[in-house]
């Protein structure tokens, strides 16, 4: 499967991202983007997917183990609604 046929296979279905052996990280970029919850299923995410993730939905925290001081503030900023 081409990077682009990855792209659309995590777009079309957040859960199918854990049927890719070793996503680029164009692919675990274009799930977490689409759907942040798809974060549980990337083994490792780089700094960059989990900051992308959390950017999304704050509440992705919960599937981010030992998330670093930065990450938990920009969760708590996520969580906030804006008015």
């Amino acid at each position: 499967m081409t990077e682009e046929e990855q792209i659309s296979y995590v777009k079309e279905d957040w859960m199918k991202i854990r049927y890719i052996e070793n996503p680029s990280e164009a692919v675990q970029l274009a799930s977490v983007t689409e759907h942040p919850f798809s974060i549980q299923f990337i083994k490792n995410p780089s700094e960059e997917i989990k900051l992308a993730a959390v950017t999304k939905s704050g509440w992705v925290i919960t599937c981010i183990k030992n998330p670093s001081d930065n990450l938990r503030i920009l969760a708590e900023l996520s969580k906030i609604p804006i008015q």
